[in-house]
């Protein structure tokens, strides 16, 4: 190690490693409780954008990332709207818990999916 370069090893990656790319140190996600504070407020939902390794779809146990910022912590319901008018009730398809912030995109760890949750898919925050 020097003030120039480190030397690492890299344990896992999504894709190849390229000439110029960077590394960062890695932290692990928050700690979460089991119970899910509060109750999902429909409004200003977020988006999936993509699950794990870019996929669009994700279960239980996975990671997703959605297209809003959150608080690390935050209890989110997945869900999609109403299909049959604004009166419909939603079709929830799960819980998560959101691990990694950002200003425009937050990750979120599903803690448990009825179904697949899929790109387009909405999330309510826990209020």
């Amino acid at each position: 190690m020097s003030e120039a370069a480190t030397i690492g090893v890299v344990e896992h990656t999504c894709r190849e490693l390229r000439r110029g790319d960077m590394l960062a140190p890695f932290e692990w996600p928050a700690d979460v409780a089991p119970e899910l504070p509060g109750q999902a407020v429909y409004e200003a939902p977020a988006r999936m954008l993509f699950g794990q390794d870019g996929r669009a779809m994700a279960a239980a146990g996975q990671f997703i990332v959605i297209d809003q910022g959150a608080t690390t912590g935050d209890r989110m319901t997945l869900f999609q709207p109403p299909t049959g008018g604004s009166g419909a009730p939603v079709s929830v398809s799960g819980e998560a818990v959101v691990v990694l912030v950002a200003e425009t995109w937050a990750t979120l760890w599903l803690l448990e999916s009825s179904r697949p949750v899929r790109t387009g898919d909405s999330t309510a925050r826990h209020r």
